[in-house]
């Protein structure tokens, strides 16, 4: 390793250093958090949407706990007077629809 001279005093030389030696510019310092935010950003999107996909997998479908059976349709009556209560099935749903030709 190369020993530069002292001073005709005797003092140690001084070092110099090039004017942005350790220093970061303005511009670089912005590039750098402009890409911060860029990657924040991605990270936070990715996030987003891991949590929305999840959220959607843990709902239950509308069918969730019912079987599918064969559905029975009758029709139980043409203007004649009908007693539903015998018509329902203890167990299960019912649909009643009453409609009329106009």
């Amino acid at each position: 390793m190369a020993r530069m001279p002292c001073a005709p005093s005797g003092e140690p030389p001084i070092a110099i250093k090039p004017p942005l030696a350790g220093r970061r510019s303005t511009g670089m310092r912005i590039l750098v958090a402009l890409a911060v935010v860029a990657v924040l950003a991605i990270a936070g999107l990715v996030g987003f949407v891991v949590v929305k996909e999840r959220q959607r997998a843990a709902q239950p479908s509308p069918t969730t706990g019912m079987q599918a059976t064969k559905a029975k349709v009758e029709t139980i009556a043409f203007g004649d007077r009908v007693d539903i209560a015998a018509k329902v099935p203890l167990a299960g749903y019912t649909v009643v629809e009453f409609t009329a030709d106009f």
